[in-house]
């Protein structure tokens, strides 16, 4: 099974202070999501953009959370617009190389 990333990206409508702390009772959310690995929450203020780059353990778990109830809530919720979401496999043994963060966590055994 192919290790996968998704990025999502969009635009805020509110300043990125407001969207970090209304986001951050869902972290665990995130935490809970099968499949999901690691996620990096990402802001850019001065562009007024925010998303994440999700690594899931395959692409069926990458999908389901597209498609997934969480996502949709995402794209339905009035602080953001333009919401774009884009899945890459990734190249394991050059990510390894250039220490990518994709090993599996002891943890997660």
């Amino acid at each position: 099974m192919a290790k996968t990333i998704v990025h999502i990206q969009f635009k805020l409508t509110v300043p990125a202070a407001e969207y970090v702390q209304a986001v951050t009772p869902m972290a665990q959310v995130f935490v809970d999501l099968p499949g999901l690995e690691w996620k990096i929450w990402l802001r850019n203020e001065e562009a007024g953009t925010a998303g994440g780059v999700y690594l899931f353990s395959d692409a069926e778990a990458a999908q389901a959370f597209l498609d997934g109830p969480l996502v949709a809530q995402v794209r339905s919720a009035p602080m953001l617009s333009d919401f774009q979401a884009t899945r890459y496999g990734v190249i394991e043994s050059l990510t390894a190389t250039t220490r990518g963060p994709i090993a599996t966590y002891v943890g997660d055994a």
